[in-house]
Formats: C-alpha cells, structure tokens, sequence
C-alpha cells in the first residue's frame, strides 16, 4: 500500500463517482465554484481527522480508526483527482488556473494533515489490530503504518517540518512541469510544399496563415509528418520544435525538482530519491531495476542490430546517413515507415483507413463486454468538460458499477498524451465509479472521418486496461480500489490489454473500412503482425534508456542533466545520430508522475506478456479467461501483493520467457 493522495498526472491515473456519480465540479462549474467546493471539501476532512485524533486509546476500533481515515482519504482522493482533471483538459483557462490554485493548497493540506500528521499516525500506532480483520484489513494497517514510517513522522519535530517543506516545493514544482507541458503551444510555419508526401486531408486541417502552413507539435501531427513528409528539411524543423516543448522553462523547473528530491531522500536516511522512490515497491531497489534493465538489452542487442542492418541497407531516396552509418534522428521516421511499406506492404495512412474511431471504439467496447461480461450503456450528459466526450454507464451482473466518459481529440492546452483519469473510488461503501479516458485522436476533416493510426489502436486498448482496473476493482478500503496498486504493476493490466491489438481473430472484428465496408484480410493482419515484430528490439532499447535516464535523476551527484541525457542515450540508442540541440527531457511528462519508477512499463510489460500469454491459450474471446481474469486480477485493485495476485493467476512465478520469446520471433 502507497499512502501518497498528492496526485501528480501520470499516463496511466486513476478513477469518479453518476446516479450517485458526484460530477459537481466536472459540468459547468465556474472557478469560485471550484475554490468554494475545494474549501469545503478540506474542512469536512479537517473535522473528521479532528474527531479521528480525539479518540481516548482504549476506545480505538478498526472502524473508528483505520477505516475512518480511508474514508477521509477516499473524500480526499477524489478531490484531488477532480482537480487534476480540471487543470489537464478544460478548455477554459480560468477554470485551470483555479483548479491548479486549489490543487497547491490541497497538496499541502495532504502533506500537513494526512501524510505528516504525527497525531494521526499515533492513533493508528495506538490501535491493537484485533485478531478477527480481513487480509485486506490487516494489510491496509501495515501498509499505513510503514508509509508514515516513509513519510519521516518518526522524526524529530523539527526535522519533520523540514521534510515536509520540502514535499510541498516538491508538489508545487510537479504540477508547473505538468502545466507547462500542457501549456506549450509550439508550432512551426512552412508552405504546402514543403510538406510533400504529406496527406493533403492533414495539411487542409491544419490553421493556415496566408500562404504558409501552421504545424503544431501535437503527438498525432508529429508522427504523420515524421513518418510521411519527403522533405528533410521540413521533418528537421519540425524535430527541433517537437523535441524542445516546455524547454528553457521546464529545464530549470527540473533541475530544482531533482535537487529538492535528492535533500527529501537524504533528510528521510536514504541514500538518493531513487531508493526512497523504490523501497516500497516490487523492484524494491536501483540495483535491482539497474539489472534487469540490463538483462533486456542483452537480449534485445542481436536483433537490435540486425533491425538497424536491413534499415540502412537501401534507404529512400534522398537518405543520407551521419558519420557512423547512423541515422539522423528526424529520419528515424521517415525511414522506418519506408521500410514497412516497402517490405511487409503496410502504409500507416491507408491501414487508418479501416479503423475509423466511430466504429472502431465501439467495437473495442463490445470485445472488452463480451470478455470481461459487461455492458456499456450510452448515457447524456450534459455541461460536461468538452462537447466532444461521450458517456457509457458501465454495468456488471446487472448492476451499475460506473461511468465511463471518453474524451478522445485534441484541443487547445489539453494534457497531449494519453491517460486514464479516476476521479474517485470504487469501493464497496460506494462501487460506483467515474473513469475518465484522455487521448488525442486525429480529428474529422471535411473529406474523410477520424481514423486511427495503428498506434491509436494500441493506445485505445491500452487506456481500456486501465479503465476496467478501476471499474471493477472494488475494494473494501479506498487506498487499494481499482489501479491504486504499485507503481511497478499499475501497467500489467493495460499492456496485457493491448496485446489483443495484434490477435487475428479481434483485428478482423474491429477493423472495417470507413468507405467499402470491407473488414481486413488475412494477408493484411499477417503483415501488421510482422511489422510489430520488426521494431519490438528497439522499442526495449529505447524503453530501457528512458528508463535508465528517469532513474539516474533519482541518483546523486548527476551533474548537469541535458549532459546526462546524452551520456546514457548514446550507448544505448547507438544506431542514432545525436542531437544536442534538443532537450526532450523538458516535456517528459513521467518524469514528475512516475520519479524513479518508469522502468515499471518494461517491468509489467514481463507479467503481461505472460497473462496474455495464458488468456490466449484458452481464446481471447471466450467469457472464462475474461472472469478468471477479473476476478483473480482487476478485482482485487491493491489488495493483495502483486506478486500474488500473478502467481494465482498463471499457476506459477512469472518469468521472463514470454518476452524473450517474442524477441526470438522479431
């Protein structure tokens, strides 16, 4: 269990509850509704743990103690998501501007009252756990009590007022690198020709000026001109903006983040933050992540290299290589793409063509349904954050268990990732939740529909993942409902998910042409499924220094970062030119949300691979591995210790094989 409610925005957040579904500040609220509702909201809680803390010792019970401080964390939590919500995707500036104000002084009020509290973590110590509590129970007090022990509240007075200054900055720092990400409006003006090979539907959706092109650095534009345009000059204007988003800005914000972190892990007796980041989790230490990081390159080395082989060896015209045979990193794209084209005969464009996302999701939807025996029920309603979201209330054995809003394209300042958004518990006080999906789907144009790259395809299964972790983990404890589970296991759910994009049987459902009607060929999906295989070696190379770079930001001693950045990126990603001039790290989103803990996407991507691996055996579309799956998996949310809900599930302990497996058929 992680006591920690200072939510911080991730690519993966967590769950709200509509029937008795609180969407108060989420349909046309105004920014004093906003300021007055998190005001209100604090008091209550100020009242509760003032009774909580008043309690003589020898009257202490699980249920005036234990339990009345996860109600009030339930009540906290989903403040603190709301909120989170609020600054990522409204469209109103000031409606961000007050969330984000009434998220600093919620932060504060978590560390103070709830996480640094030492009253409060007396009383618990003064609780006798009676000998009659559930596993659940039992593991919740624990958990509590070592996450306080965590949190410093052993620690003199004085020392613990300077801890948690120190969380406070902290938060505060998070929550600008988040907001200047999202605030980034970076573009680049070119002509019309220099976006040659350019889908003429996504240069007309573009805004124009006179006679030049306004291209913003949106994930979905990026990658369609990186991967398409013919013009080098064009992709390496546009790779310069891309890869320099919230920087200088972001660039300072960092280095102050990652100081103040490493003061709070010395000031608690850990050696860096990455050890304090990691002692609560599966992995438990740097060295250990360090490792098994190592291990996946290894093995993903051969066919890493043979990959970057068969690329160079007859590039597109007007290709040149940099010194070394290396790519140049705005080419990674372009050639990437050339070569699927030319040699497995996919076209990302015209494969987007049978996933149109009217049909397409809904169509997702009926699979994860038919799998996981549930229901989706299209809802309306109204004044909610955008126009565009739609509604589905979520039904399991009949019953209301929450709603499901989807929030799929891109607009001014909206969080530009993809994330799933939980704005409050599911639990069995209250099992009916709120999960708010965020994507940036490509738009319509007046020619065609929206149509979904095969990676949107990837993500949408991905977030669903998620989305049915949260819907259906209901817990008796808010601190475990849904995907409040380790870090380093948040991620197996959804990555297990979205193996089923490659599966024959689910492409030939969910794909059908947006004009003919026709579903995809046989000979197709054997060629999306050879495509995948080709870069899965470099995918674990970059996952790895991605990784690697996060976790060194938790160590000491690290010396200027951008430099860092450089010093493990080109060991690893050694077929790549680099590039100097850019500075990535400034709109690395995780870097806050995750802190130490992005290896956990290649760590989960372990247990997914074998989940999926005995799912399949049984048939991705048969209703028995669906309920084994929920039953053993999503419904137990952070209950019970991942390592065991894995080990009940596949019969045994999960390896690596399955992963390497799939590194052998690259």
């Amino acid at each position: 269990m992680k006591l920690k409610i200072c939510l911080a925005i991730t690519y993966c957040l967590c769950s709200i509850s509509v029937r008795a579904y609180d969407l108060t500040l989420l349909r046309n609220s105004t920014s004093q509704e906003i300021e007055q509702h998190a005001q209100s909201t604090l008091a209550q809680a100020q009242a509760q743990l003032a009774k909580l803390k008043a309690l003589p010792s020898h009257e202490r019970t699980f249920e005036n103690t234990a339990r009345a401080f996860d109600i009030v964390f339930e009540h906290l939590q989903q403040l603190g998501a709301t909120l989170e919500l609020l600054v990522a995707t409204h469209p109103d500036e000031a409606i961000r501007n007050a969330a984000q104000a009434s998220q600093l002084k919620f932060n504060d009020f978590a560390i103070e009252e709830l996480e640094g509290n030492k009253q409060i973590y007396n009383a618990i110590k003064e609780y006798t756990p009676a000998n009659d509590l559930t596993f659940e129970q039992s593991y919740f007090v624990q958990g509590l009590l070592n996450d306080f022990k965590r949190q410093g509240l052993d620690l003199p007075d004085e020392q613990l007022e300077e801890v948690k200054k120190l969380q406070k900055k902290i938060s505060e720092l998070g929550l600008t690198f988040d907001r200047n990400i999202n605030d980034d409006a970076s573009t680049i003006e070119i002509t019309s020709d220099e976006l040659a090979g350019v889908d003429s539907d996504c240069i007309n959706s573009l805004e124009h000026h006179d006679t030049l092109v306004v291209v913003p650095c949106t994930r979905a534009i990026y990658s369609q001109i990186m991967e398409n345009c013919t013009v080098e000059s064009t992709r390496k204007k546009l790779y310069y903006a891309y890869n320099n988003r919230a920087y200088p800005a972001n660039s300072l914000v960092l280095n102050e983040l990652v100081q103040k972190r490493l003061e709070l892990a010395h000031k608690l007796g850990f050696v860096d933050y990455a050890h304090l980041a990691l002692c609560s989790q599966m992995a438990a230490t740097p060295e250990r992540v360090q490792q098994f990081l190592k291990h996946l390159r290894e093995q993903s080395e051969s066919a890493y290299a043979r990959d970057h082989a068969l690329l160079i060896e007859k590039l597109p015209v007007g290709i040149t290589l940099s010194d070394g045979n290396k790519i140049k990193p705005w080419d990674v794209g372009f050639i990437d793409n050339n070569y699927k084209k030319t040699h497995f005969d996919i076209d990302q464009e015209k494969l987007a063509e049978y996933f149109p996302t009217e049909t397409t999701v809904p169509a997702i939807l009926e699979l994860y349904q038919n799998f996981l025996g549930i229901e989706f029920k299209p809802v309306n309603i109204d004044g909610l954050i955008h126009k565009d979201v739609k509604t589905f209330e979520v039904y399991n054995n009949h019953a209301c268990i929450g709603l499901l809003i989807l929030d799929l394209y891109p607009r001014k300042n909206k969080f530009s990732h993809a994330a799933q958004l939980a704005v409050s518990s599911c639990t069995h006080r209250n099992p009916e939740s709120v999960v708010v999906i965020v994507t940036n789907f490509p738009v319509a144009t007046q020619q065609k529909p929206s149509l979904l790259r095969f990676d949107d395809v990837e993500t949408i299964f991905h977030e669903l993942g998620h989305a049915m972790h949260s819907l259906l983990g209901c817990t008796e404890l808010a601190v475990f409902s849904g995907t409040s589970v380790l870090r380093d296991f948040v991620e197996t759910p959804s990555q297990t998910f979205e193996q089923w994009a490659y599966d024959t049987d689910i492409l030939k459902k969910i794909g059908c042409h947006y004009l003919t009607g026709e579903s995809l060929s046989d000979e197709v999906i054997k060629k999306i499924q050879k495509s995948e295989k080709f870069g899965f070696a470099a995918f674990i190379q970059r996952q790895s220094f991605l990784a690697l770079f996060d976790l060194a930001l938790g160590g000491e001693n690290i010396g200027d970062i951008h430099s860092l950045w450089q010093t493990l990126r080109d060991p690893i990603m050694r077929h790549i030119a680099t590039e100097d001039q850019t500075h990535f790290e400034a709109a690395f989103g995780h870097l806050f949300g995750y802190g130490s803990k992005y290896y956990s996407y290649l760590w989960s991507l372990v247990f997914a691979l074998e989940l999926h691996h005995k799912i399949k055996q049984g048939g991705l579309l048969t209703p028995d591995g669906g309920t084994e799956f929920k039953n053993k998996i999503l419904s137990k949310g952070g209950s019970v210790p991942p390592e065991c809900l894995i080990k009940d599930f596949l019969g045994k302990d999960a390896t690596t094989a399955a992963l390497l497996e799939q590194l052998k058929l690259a």
